[in-house]
């Protein structure tokens, strides 16, 4: 406990409220009123205000009766409430909360000024405490109004971006809606097409009677007779019978009259030969 009040004057708040917590867990087993009071000092000096409503809160519950203990409280929610009102940021709840603890400051410190003991602490302080919670409470209403301002709007900001998220799955719904309005026209086209293929080629697919095939014939094919004037020409079907190749000139048009006129005369002897009896 000495440690810890070292530290205090040494300026060393965080190890001050480490060894008091250690003190406190080791030494007493429930709530030591001058113990919790050592450490509200120390988390007032370094600076944590919450703490410190916190700690005198526990020790006032012990000691209820005790008027140090109550001016304590009274400073510790007087700088508090003057923190909170300073600071722009603060939400519409928290300033309200401030305003009503600095009331409760202003009372304390005014029960304090007339009926403290004045053996224990000096009682016109407590008077003076109280005209400054006073002119905090008349000062009280412009940070109010700040403080609804900001919060009003940022209720509206905050409405706009609902809004706007609501406007965009709307419209997410709707795009998405009209995707599934087209795909399902598409397949009703395709499945219209289908139907309508599928009635045009219906008849395509009848097969009629297939044609009969056609016996070849009994009668063997007459050979034609073959006339040559030359004994070296063989027999038809020979290679000497080969279609020849005349060329599309004048001497071409000689060599066929010469040879219609020779087959011609050959034919004439023959038919002469068969009267005369040969």
């Amino acid at each position: 406990l000495n440690i810890a009040h070292i530290y205090v004057e040494q300026k060393q708040h965080v190890s001050a409220i480490q060894m008091y917590e250690n003190c406190l867990r080791k030494f007493y087993k429930y709530h030591h009123v001058e113990v919790l009071q050592y450490l509200a000092r120390a988390y007032f000096k370094a600076g944590k205000l919450k703490e410190a409503k916190i700690t005198l809160l526990k020790a006032r519950r012990v000691a209820p009766q005790d008027t140090v203990l109550l001016y304590n409280i009274a400073l510790v929610l007087q700088r508090l409430a003057m923190q909170i009102l300073k600071d722009e940021k603060s939400t519409l709840h928290t300033v309200l909360q401030a305003v009503h603890e600095l009331g409760l400051s202003h009372k304390y410190f005014q029960y304090l000024s007339v009926n403290g003991e004045r053996m224990r602490y000096d009682v016109n302080v407590a008077g003076l405490e109280a005209r400054q919670c006073q002119d905090l409470l008349s000062q009280a209403q412009y940070h109010v109004a700040r403080a609804r301002r900001l919060d009003e709007e940022e209720k509206q900001l905050r409405r706009k971006q609902e809004e706007e998220r609501e406007s965009f799955r709307l419209k997410q719904l709707e795009e998405q809606r009209a995707q599934e309005e087209k795909k399902k026209t598409q397949i009703e086209e395709m499945l219209q097409k289908r139907k309508e293929y599928k009635e045009k080629t219906k008849n395509a697919l009848v097969f009629g009677d297939m044609p009969s095939e056609k016996k070849p014939g009994k009668g063997r094919r007459k050979e034609r007779d073959y006339v040559s004037d030359s004994g070296s020409e063989g027999p038809p079907g020979s290679p000497s019978q080969k279609k020849r190749e005349v060329p599309k000139t004048e001497e071409g048009r000689a060599w066929r009259e010469e040879e219609a006129w020779r087959g011609w005369w050959t034919q004439e002897a023959r038919e002469k030969g068969r009267q005369s009896g040969f």
